[in-house]
């Protein structure tokens, strides 16, 4: 079986959709954990739970919802 080259393994790895935890989506938005906490509570940032405790954030969705933003300025 032979290995994919790199160019597909560059391929495949935009085509993930990564998951960011609360710190680092808060370190993308320059805000504080607690803001970023309370846009999940709230349903503006969607969440993919993981255990009762751990949470984390599409990418995709982190990318939704600063479009969202952005249009609602």
């Amino acid at each position: 079986m032979s290995q994919p080259n790199t160019k597909d393994r560059v391929e495949l790895d935009d085509a993930i959709d990564r998951l960011l935890t609360v710190a680092q989506v808060a370190a993308r938005l320059a805000c504080s954990q607690r803001t970023v906490r309370s846009y999940l509570a709230s349903g503006r940032l969607l969440r993919v739970r993981l255990s009762p405790r751990a949470v984390r954030i599409r990418e995709s969705e982190l990318a939704r919802f600063l479009a969202s933003c952005e249009e609602g300025q």
